[in-house]
């Protein structure tokens, strides 16, 4: 139900709301509200039992007095017909409800109202007094702060005042009472001189001053003279001294001069002296290499006597064994072919297509890796990546180069071994776990390699830091991915001949039983006895590569001719599967630039074994 909006604005609302129709059972609310102010209470009933537990209009007081804080006899209970005066009246209220609501105004005596009013304004008043007599009492409090502090400094000054007067005003007035009785003293005895004055002897000091006047006058005439001769003499003097200055200033200049030139001869002496130094720190250097080619000279002489001993021995051996041979000519001559016949049928491609195989002359311009220059007849690689330099050649192809042709091979058949040699042209600074360059070969040909978008391959190498690498081919570039129809560049030579094509495609496909294809290309490192950094420039390497019947390869690195080191790779194909190997050379650490050097064979002490 609405309220009607004609209500005073203090009134008491007594409300009954009821579910259902206003005459049948149902459950009824009641709701008083005073101002802002509402409470509601709830019976059970019709509308006459909706205010049964109201025993009559005291009741109603009573509960306004607890809930809303109204005291009885101030107000009036009225509703939308007229004021409520009787428990008839709020029946009425009770059936005349609208949608089960009952409004009851309880309505304040206007004088109550007045009164209620004035104890809200003697509140605020009293309040404002409380808030005076605080002000009232901080300010006296503050006012009393004030005096006790200004009575503090004026008892402070006026120490400071008597102390002043004490120390230094009462001082001063007693020095100049004592001087002023020194004055009288000093007077009084100026007096007594004065009173002792002879004006006799006054008068001959006066004549006495007249003649030293004249003879003053004839000293400042003897002065004068002195003052012009002093004149003269001081601008031959000023004369003098000019020209003595501008003598030793051009002799200053001249001794500067002389002193540079000392110091730049002294320079110059020190340069001469440092350049002859240095040449002979290159003189001493070049003896000791001298000393050291002396060395290995004598080596390769002492070898080349024994190689001579040798060679007599064997040479005494063969005339035993041309005697030997002469009486059992018909049984070695049939031996020898039955040979001859077994090699043709197995090593045809070898034997008969090798004098017409192109070997390696110098490195392939393509087949290389990223910073490596090669010179204009591309013979000399130069590598100059960053990475290379710090000995990382696992993940990238800096420092790369191969031959454009495969090696010379010597031996007998499944004894092949492919040799060829490196000369060291220059090294440069690296940590020493960087090492030094790379050496090894390939399966695959310059040409692969070069086709391949990392320029991977399959191929084993020795160097660095006392390393050894395994390189595997991923798709793309490994001998496994060749058609059927053609044979990998390893035994392409084999190729040109339709007799041995045939015995050449059965290794190949031994090869791939042995190196089965990958996905992705590997190098693996392995230790070894080699230490490339320790290489000088000039050095000469030489690499013989062979590989096992069963399987498993050796590689042997000489340096200037002296075995140095040898070693095994247990990971390699059996030596059938194999044909030619291509030279291949990683430009990293202290191995800065390399030379390849064509058509050499190797020592014959290091092929056996």
């Amino acid at each position: 139900s609405s309220v009607p909006p004609s209500l005073p604005p203090s009134w008491l609302l007594f409300a009954v709301r009821a579910e259902g129709s206003r005459r049948a059972k149902m459950t009824s609310s009641l709701i008083l509200a005073f101002g802002d102010q509402k409470h509601q209470v709830s019976a059970a009933g019709s509308g006459t039992d909706a205010v049964r537990f109201f025993r009559n209009l005291e009741d109603v007081e009573v509960k306004a007095q607890e809930k809303l804080g109204v005291q009885p006899g101030t107000y009036d209970l009225y509703d939308r017909y007229g004021k409520i005066r009787h428990q008839k009246d709020l029946m009425r209220a009770l059936e005349t409800s609208v949608a089960g609501e009952v409004l009851i105004e309880i309505r304040e005596h206007a004088h109550f109202t007045r009164i209620r009013g004035v104890e809200a304004e003697e509140k605020v008043l009293a309040n404002r007094i409380d808030k005076l007599e605080r002000s009232l009492q901080d300010s006296e409090d503050r006012t009393a702060a004030k005096i006790e502090e200004a009575t503090a400094d004026l008892t402070s000054n006026i120490g400071n005042v008597n102390k002043k007067i004490t120390n230094e005003v009462i001082p001063s007035i007693e020095t100049l009472n004592r001087d002023l009785v020194r004055q009288k003293q000093q007077t009084h005895a100026v007096q007594e001189k004065l009173a002792k004055i002879n004006l006799t002897e006054i008068a001959d000091m006066c004549g006495k001053a007249d003649s030293l006047r004249e003879d003053l006058r004839a000293a400042m005439d003897r002065m004068n003279k002195l003052d012009e001769e002093w004149t003269k003499e001081k601008s031959h003097i000023k004369e003098t001294t000019s020209n003595v200055g501008t003598e030793m200033a051009a002799l200053r200049r001249y001794m500067e001069g002389k002193i540079e030139v000392c110091i730049q001869t002294d320079a110059d002496m020190r340069e001469d002296q440092q350049k002859l130094d240095e040449r002979l720190e290159f003189l001493v250097d070049e003896v000791k290499l001298v000393e050291q080619k002396h060395k290995r000279l004598e080596k390769k002489c002492e070898g080349a006597l024994e190689e001579s001993e040798e060679l007599r021995t064997t040479l005494g051996r063969l005339r035993e064994d041309n005697a030997y041979v002469k009486k059992e000519t018909g049984q070695v001559r049939t031996r020898v072919h039955c040979i001859e016949g077994t090699s043709t049928e197995r090593w045809q491609d070898f034997a008969n297509n090798e004098d017409n195989m192109q070997f390696f002359r110098h490195w392939h311009r393509l087949a290389k890796g990223s910073g490596v220059q090669l010179s204009t007849d591309f013979v000399v690689a130069t590598g100059r990546g960053f990475l290379a330099a710090t000995g990382m050649v696992l993940t990238n192809d800096e420092g790369l180069v191969v031959g454009d042709g495969p090696c010379r091979r010597f031996g007998t058949p499944g004894q092949w071994s492919s040799y060829f040699e490196v000369q060291l042209e220059e090294v440069c600074a690296a940590p020493e776990s960087a090492g030094g360059l790379y050496v090894g070969v390939s399966l695959q040909s310059a040409q692969e390699i070069a086709a391949h978008p990392k320029h991977e391959f399959d191929g084993w190498l020795i160097g660095g830091h006392a390393k050894a690498l395994i390189c595997r081919a991923g798709n793309g570039g490994g001998v496994t991915n060749v058609t059927d129809g053609d044979l990998p560049a390893t035994w392409a030579q084999a190729a040109k001949d339709p007799a041995t094509k045939e015995s050449a495609a059965k290794a190949v496909q031994m090869l791939r039983n042995a190196l089965p294809t990958r996905a992705k290309g590997d190098c693996r490192e392995l230790r070894s006895m080699w230490a490339s950094h320790k290489l000088h420039s000039g050095d000469k390497i030489g690499i013989l590569f062979r590989f096992n019947r069963e399987g498993g390869a050796r590689m042997k690195i000489t340096v200037n001719g002296e075995l140095t080191a040898t070693h095994d790779f247990a990971e390699a194909p059996p030596a059938d599967a194999v044909g030619y190997l291509t030279p291949v050379v990683r430009l990293a650490g202290t191995g800065k630039s390399a030379r390849l050097l064509p058509g050499l064979q190797p020592p014959t002490r290091i092929i056996a074994g």
